[in-house]
């Protein structure tokens, strides 16, 4: 990771695109622009590890981060690749918990970081902006937990056949 000296100016035009930024004044975006650290990780550079706790999240200035997972084998399994404007590790604001999936720059890639006690400073500050970033990663969070509820429905969908279970049934009764 190296950190970088990238102006508001540079940085405004890039990060509009995120939802996180793009229902705020020009004022409060460069607001909470100044209190996020920019940073480049070069590609394969993991910057959230699986299990560990921080309490910092990211937004994608720049690049294509790769999300994973480790299986109980300890195989990393690629869940999905985020790209510019996308939220990451946004459950960070909240709650002390460990991560529970890793981040790994999939090229070189810009990262704007934000600590809980930074964004929260922002909160308390700019309240009506502070509405707007809570309602966004809300709705962020509620819909990775659809999409969680769901890919959980298929599995389970997928795990077993009706059919496979209906003949272990009738051959276990049909032997009494």
């Amino acid at each position: 990771m190296t950190r970088l000296d990238m102006s508001a100016a540079e940085l405004m035009p890039r990060i509009r695109t995120s939802s996180i930024f793009r229902y705020l004044s020009d004022g409060e975006c460069l607001d909470l622009v100044n209190k996020g650290i920019v940073a480049r990780y070069e590609a394969s550079e993991r910057f959230i590890t699986e299990g560990e706790e921080s309490p910092t999240f990211y937004v994608v200035v720049g690049g294509v981060v790769n999300i994973t997972v480790q299986e109980r084998t300890g195989k990393e399994v690629f869940i999905c690749a985020i790209g510019e404007g996308d939220v990451i590790g946004e459950a960070a604001i909240f709650m002390n918990r460990p991560r529970t999936a890793n981040a790994i720059a999939a090229e070189p890639t810009i990262l704007l970081e934000f600590t809980r006690d930074r964004l929260l400073g922002f909160l308390r500050n700019n309240p009506t902006a502070g509405l707007k970033i809570l309602m966004i990663v809300i709705h962020s969070l509620l819909n990775k937990l659809r999409d969680a509820n769901q890919e959980l429905a298929f599995e389970r969908k997928a795990a077993y056949k009706q059919s496979e279970v209906d003949d272990l049934i009738n051959s276990y009764f049909a032997n009494q």
